[in-house]
């Protein structure tokens, strides 16, 4: 078996990622609500800086991708505006903090579903799979630095 690309990291980190989001929005005890919370933000925010640096900061210098790197970082910056409204609601059982795990699982439904198209395809063309298995090795520990100075 071939050693795992930063795109098997990321497809990996968005199902959790949706799953977290999915419990968010179905568990009606506020107190699970909050240690569910820790950890969708934490792992939004770890995989959101990471990505921008590893995959995002370079498809930037390039022509075809530019573009679709920008409206990710963009995408990111707005997911992580919503978490931090998110975790400044102290009702984490009131109809605004529902709404708001809707409209950032909303968000983040399209982003993950967009990159794992139309930047997977553009990291492949681009990258090709020796440097996109470097990028993963990256990633990984980027992700990791940024989750442990989270606690």
């Amino acid at each position: 078996m071939s050693e795992p690309t930063i795109l098997d990291d990321l497809k990996s980190d968005h199902e959790e990622i949706r799953l977290l989001a999915e419990r968010l929005q179905e568990t009606p005890d506020p107190e699970k609500r909050r240690v569910l919370f820790s950890d969708f933000k934490s792992l939004l925010i770890a995989h959101a800086r990471a990505e921008d640096e590893v995959l995002y900061k370079p498809l930037k210098r390039t022509t075809s991708a530019r573009l679709k790197a920008l409206e990710g970082e963009e995408e990111h910056d707005v997911a992580e505006f919503l978490a931090t409204r998110l975790k400044d609601d102290d009702d984490k059982g009131g109809d605004a903090w529902t709404a708001r795990t809707q409209v950032i699982k909303e968000v983040l439904d399209h982003h993950m579903d967009e990159e794992e198209t139309e930047i997977f395809q553009a990291a492949r063309d681009i990258f090709g799979e020796d440097r996109l298995v470097a990028m993963g090795a990256q990633f990984r520990e980027l992700k990791e630095d940024h989750l442990r100075r989270q606690v």
